[in-house]
């Protein structure tokens, strides 16, 4: 298997190098974004079947709690996680479904997330393709998506983190087509009915959902809307930021008619607050998982709203602490450094650091799957790791050179800039939450879009360069 892994790699890096150094006309170009969707599909199944590694920590509560609902076991639900955890209750009941629909092995989410990845790579060719009508951009926006193999990667990971991605580009696509249809409703059922769904999976999936409501308010202005047209985009708004607001304060509730389950308040977020301004986290870095959170919740008794105010007191004296020196700034510097500078953002790393923590929740390291073993201790992982520290500074630096040409160019239309606006509110986000890198892969891979147009532009601008150097042909513009 190893060897037969190691062809797959070397044949896909071949593929991934043929796409970007070729030149073919339109129809070609997108036969070969539509190849590289089809490879990114393909290399996920193969992941998920080659990779049997079981889940562990939340992983594996969130998905036994989703089997148990199949089974109508309800009585496995009564349990301290899930009256500390309660934001997880809307990611089991979808994993509920998925268990209910592909069976109780967790090959079943893994099946929902290689599909979830392949319609983000899909649905961002579809806004790329509005936004910048430009077949290069398409074709290394799909190149880069299979080249981020952490995106294949993760398709094992029992969360909701890439199918929250998925249903975002989906309601980003239906909120851009609505914007341009003359207000034909039935786009918004994409953004109304997928960010709910979104938000039960992924708490800061409300960050997108402010950034579209960004999006339909400031285009009025934009084109230079009627009174009417504008009244009807505020009402999209407020109708889509009330459904998500609805849907996960009342999760619980759901939760609790399907299982008899009590709802409950949980742990405060708050609490995941102050842990994020104060950890010193050795294994996942500053601002990560210390149990500070845990402990607020005991020390109120497990009293939502005491744990509140006793966060808050914790939250005021550590700001303060700040402000007198007497906690260095530097805090937020390494906490930056050490979510966003992860070439794999944890898909890499982190099943290593916890496959050598000596938790006793996890596994032996002689109990370890065999395809664990090959993979994470073979070159290929570390070829892999050292393709994406080179990839990483690349995507951030055209990334930039995608925003100047954008300015340059003007591009002034809200829905031009959704990834840039969602990427800047998940990096404030998370300077201040609870930090680990792998929470900052939602919002890397939006910027893609960017980078691509980045790197078409300064592509073209270097062949316009040397076709004037060496005399061949009249000046061609920009694209």
């Amino acid at each position: 298997m190893t060897a037969l892994a190691e062809t797959v790699i070397g044949v896909m890096l071949l593929i991934l190098l043929a796409l970007i150094f070729s030149r073919f006309r339109d129809q070609q170009k997108r036969a070969l974004t539509l190849t590289s969707l089809y490879l990114l599909l393909c290399l996920s199944f193969l992941w998920i079947f080659y990779n049997d590694t079981p889940a562990i920590y939340d992983q594996a509560k969130v998905w036994k709690y989703a089997v148990a609902m199949t089974e109508g076991d309800y009585a496995q639900l009564y349990t301290d996680y899930l009256q500390r955890y309660t934001h997880q209750k809307g990611m089991i009941f979808w994993m509920y479904l998925a268990a209910k629909v592909f069976g109780p092995g967790i090959i079943s989410w893994r099946i929902v997330n290689v599909i979830s990845v392949t319609f983000i790579a899909y649905f961002f060719y579809r806004i790329s393709g509005m936004i910048y009508k430009n077949t290069d951009v398409d074709i290394i926006q799909a190149v880069l998506m299979l080249a981020f193999v952490s995106n294949i990667i993760y398709t094992s990971f029992i969360y909701g983190t890439q199918t929250a991605q998925a249903c975002l580009a989906a309601a980003v696509y239906g909120t851009i087509r609505y914007n341009r249809s003359n207000a034909q409703y039935r786009w918004l059922a994409l953004p109304l009915f997928l960010c709910p769904v979104s938000v039960m999976l992924y708490k800061s999936s409300l960050i997108m959902v402010i950034a579209i409501c960004g999006i339909l308010f400031l285009s009025s202005f934009h084109d230079k809307a009627t009174g009417k047209e504008i009244a009807g985009k505020a009402a999209v708004c407020i109708l889509l930021v009330m459904l998500c607001v609805l849907t996960s304060r009342n999760q619980g509730k759901l939760f609790e008619r399907i299982t008899g389950v009590p709802d409950n308040d949980g742990q405060p977020s708050l609490a995941w607050l102050y842990m994020g301004l104060s950890s010193d986290g050795i294994r996942w870095g500053p601002g990560s998982f210390d149990m500070s959170s845990e402990e607020i919740f005991a020390e109120a008794g497990e009293d939502a709203q005491l744990a509140k105010e006793i966060a808050r007191a914790k939250i005021a004296e550590t700001v303060s602490e700040y402000i007198h020196h007497e906690r260095s700034l530097s805090f937020f510097a390494d906490k930056v450094k050490w979510q966003w500078t992860e070439p794999s953002f944890g898909a890499l790393e982190e099943p290593l650091r916890i496959r050598d923590s000596g938790d006793i929740e996890v596994p032996a390291f002689a109990l370890w799957p065999d395809s664990f073993l090959k993979f994470y201790g073979s070159n290929i992982r570390s070829y892999l790791y050292l393709f994406l520290k080179f990839l990483l500074p690349l995507v951030y630096l055209f990334s930039l050179v995608g925003i100047l040409f954008k300015l340059r160019k003007g591009y002034w239309s809200a829905e031009c800039w959704i990834g840039e606006v969602y990427f800047i509110g998940g990096f404030i986000f998370q300077i201040f939450w609870e930090s680990m890198a792998r929470y900052c892969y939602p919002y890397y891979i939006w910027l893609f879009a960017t980078a691509s147009f980045g790197l078409a532009q300064t592509a073209a601008v270097i062949r316009t360069v040397i076709l004037k150097s060496v005399g061949q042909g009249k000046e061609r513009s920009v694209i």
